[in-house]
Parts: C-alpha cells; sequence; structure tokens
C-alpha cells in the first residue's frame, strides 16, 4: 500500500465549454487519483459545481471569487485543499488531458521521481506532478511559477523524446479554441493587475524592451481607469470603436496585443497572427 495520496489539481470558471471539458478530465482522471482539488471561480450552484462535487472524492471543491490574480487562485487549492506533505498532484486545465499511459503508470513513476529525489516534473517545460509541501506556492500571474519556499525544489523536464514519442500530457488548445481565442485571451492577460507578467512573453531575451512594454501597458490601464472604463475587452471595444483620440492611436500602435485587438474587433481583420513577433507590428501602426 503507497504511504502517499495522489490528487488532481486545477482551477475553472463555469462554462458551456469549460464545463464540458472539466467533466470529460474528471472522468478521465478520477480512476486513478484519490481526489480533487479544484478552485471554482463564481461558480457557485453552477452545473460546474454539481460536476466536480460528484468527482471530488477526498479531494474539496474550492468556491472562490475571480480577482485576476491567477497565482493567488491556484495557491488557494494548495492551502485550502485536502493534500498533506508528501502527497502527489496531477496538474491539469481544463483544455489538457493526461494520456492514458500515464495515468495507468502514474505510480511507478511518482516512485521512480521519489527513489530519485526528485519532487517536482515538468512536461514540456510545464509543471505536470508534483509532490506537495505546506511551503509550494504560486508566484506570478497569469503565467505563474511553482516552487518550494523552503529551497527544497527538485525538478526534471520531460518531453516526449525521453519517453518514447508519448504525450503524458495532451494539450487540447488548438482543438476546443476558435482559431481567434488568442485576441481577447492575451488582452485579458495584458488587462490583469500591475503585476501581470504575460509583457514578458516572446521578449526573454530582450528584457530592456520587456520594462518599456510593461510600462506602456501600466499606463493603459490607469488611462481606461480615467476615462471610468472597466479594464476588461468590453471596454476596448467600447474605446475603439469611436473616435480614436491621439492617446489612444499611441497605445494601439505601441503593443501587438492591442493592436490585433482594433485590427480584429473593429476592422474585421483576419491575418492575425498568434505570435509573439512584435516587430510585425510597425506595418499595421494606424495615423
Amino acid at each position: 500500500m503507497r504511504k502517499y495520496k495522489i490528487y488532481l489539481c486545477g482551477n475553472s470558471a463555469p462554462g458551456e465549454v469549460e464545463d464540458k471539458n472539466v467533466e470529460e478530465i474528471l472522468k478521465e482522471v478520477s480512476p486513478y487519483v484519490d481526489g480533487v482539488n479544484w478552485v471554482l471561480h463564481d461558480g457557485v450552484g453552477s452545473k460546474q459545481a454539481e460536476i466536480l462535487e460528484k468527482y471530488k472524492g477526498a479531494g474539496k471543491v474550492i468556491y472562490y471569487y475571480w480577482h485576476g490574480r491567477h497565482d493567488i487562485s491556484r495557491n488557494h487549492f494548495l492551502w485550502l485543499g485536502t493534500m498533506k506533505n508528501g502527497d502527489w498532484i496531477i496538474l491539469l486545465d481544463y483544455a489538457e488531458r493526461a494520456s492514458k499511459y500515464f495515468l495507468e503508470n502514474v505510480e511507478p513513476i511518482i516512485n521512480k521521481l521519489e527513489s530519485d529525489g526528485v519532487n517536482q516534473l515538468y512536461f514540456e517545460g510545464k509543471f505536470f506532478l508534483i509532490q506537495f509541501h505546506e511551503t509550494l506556492v504560486f508566484d506570478g500571474s497569469p503565467h505563474p511559477a511553482l516552487y518550494r519556499k523552503d529551497g527544497l525544489s527538485r525538478g526534471v523536464n520531460v518531453n516526449p523524446s525521453d519517453i518514447n514519442g508519448d504525450f503524458w500530457r495532451i494539450n487540447l488548445r488548438g482543438q476546443i479554441r476558435d482559431k481567434y481565442h488568442f485576441v481577447r485571451a492575451y488582452a485579458t492577460y495584458m488587462l490583469l493587475p500591475v503585476m501581470s507578467n504575460h509583457s514578458l512573453l516572446g521578449l526573454e531575451s530582450r528584457m530592456n524592451e520587456v520594462a518599456i512594454r510593461d510600462s506602456n501597458r501600466i499606463k493603459f490601464l490607469y488611462y481606461l481607469d480615467s476615462l471610468g472604463l472597466p479594464r476588461t475587452p468590453d471596454s476596448l471595444l467600447k474605446l475603439f470603436s469611436g473616435e480614436l483620440s491621439e492617446e489612444t492611436k499611441f497605445f494601439i500602435n505601441c503593443d501587438k496585443v492591442w493592436n490585433d485587438f482594433y485590427r480584429f474587433y473593429i476592422k474585421n481583420d483576419e491575418t492575425v497572427e498568434d505570435s509573439y513577433h512584435y516587430d510585425v507590428l510597425e506595418k499595421f501602426k494606424i495615423k
């Protein structure tokens, strides 16, 4: 008999797509875990709440209000869940799946990690199978890091080429999301509170540009505040649909995310690309 328990952990919000995919994940994973510790945003009494309560097992459904901070939200299943030191966590979101091979072999995989002194397994660079410890914490939003505050994180990264081409974690984003989902999603990330780290993506080797980009992002947030507009994509639709002030033009021209949003939703331009190639912005600036 194993000395540890295994839990599935994640967070989501109610919605037709989310409900369907969360239920699929739970059906597939629940036979192989002891319980589910899951944060549900703004979902008391929802269909997804019923689904999660049905499959939670020895876990817990944590009801919480969405506040724009992904790390704090995820920390709640660490802080308020049912895990004890030494238990293991499978981390998935609604657009991901665990392979059948992984689930059927999760115990020997964990046993091998423990024998090697490893407490964090990353799959293709993203945390996937983590040993719980009370000092474990997510840090950063919307793209959080995960580490132990006692300094004893011991991680290993696994790629499909390391395991005979198998994908232990399967990314379904391209299948369940619209081709242009990124336009609104990236805008939502950039509209998060001041500490959002989305400005970093694609500029990891050009940190001086990250500082400039994030400074302009924060100025844009305060600009929306000054106009009495909530920090939401719907506010962008309202702002960009009217006569553009010089200040609004500046923000559209200074960041690909705002520029893509303007081109796609206002100009019906479907040539926008899901990429971090910010240099293409120059040819799409408005006058």
